[in-house]
Order: C-alpha cells, then structure tokens, then sequence
C-alpha cells in the first residue's frame, strides 16, 4: 500500500526542519507546497497540523504556518516527554481495551482525520476521555 500524500508532504518540511535546512521562522506557505506536491490544500493542512502537534511548525494565519523558533534539544525533550506520557497512557488503557472500544475508536479518528472543524475536534476529544 502506498503512502499517502499528507504523509509524504508531512516528511519533506520535517526533515528540512531537524537537519536544519529549514531556519526557524521561515514561512511555509500552503500554496507552494500544495504546488510543489501538485495537490490541494487539504493534504498540506493534515501534514502541518501533525508538523505543529510535533512543535516543529507554529501557524499564524489560516494558510501560512512557520517553521517553529526551537533547538534541536527542545525537539527531542518534547517528544520524549510525549512517548512517555503515551505510553504510560497505553499502560493504563491496555486492561480496558475491547473489540467494541478499539471500533469505536477507529470511526472516531476516521472522523476526526477528515474534519477540518475545530468544534468537531475538539467535540471527539472529550468524547474519547
């Protein structure tokens, strides 16, 4: 199964922005890359949400985001504070995970990929707490 495009377009920007090819505060616009992959926004938007949710973008305007101002140290302790937070989340969900609750769970983070709605988000994130 191939890769999809959010994906690819998620990688390129991320790897430029850890090797250091890409300087803090530099705009991404989502044109150009949209351009430069030959899609539409909306695989551009999915790539530098998980770019922010990484700390490696910052968005400012609806259709620019930057590259985020952080040293490569500050990269690395965020992201280990956020596998260990994920796994001690495992760890304790683990015993409770049923058939029922992993489908659920499943339609949920379908639902959510596809939504570009904050509200909607943000609705699906209380609901799975």
């Amino acid at each position: 199964m191939s890769e999809p495009v959010s994906q690819r377009i998620f990688r390129a920007p991320r790897e430029d922005i850890l090797n250091g090819e890409l300087a803090p505060g530099v705009q991404i616009r989502q044109e150009a890359v949209a351009e430069q992959f030959g899609v539409s926004r909306v695989p551009v938007r999915k790539a530098l949400r998980q770019l922010e949710a990484e700390g490696l973008v910052s968005s400012a305007l609806q259709r620019v985001a930057f590259a985020a101002s952080r040293t490569l140290d500050e990269i690395e302790e965020t992201l280990d504070i956020r596998l260990a937070l994920e796994v001690r989340a495992l760890t304790l969900a683990l015993p409770n995970i049923t058939r029922a609750v992993v489908a659920k769970a499943r339609k949920m983070l379908a639902t959510y990929d596809r939504s570009d709605d904050p509200r909607q988000r943000r609705d699906l994130n209380i609901a799975s707490t």
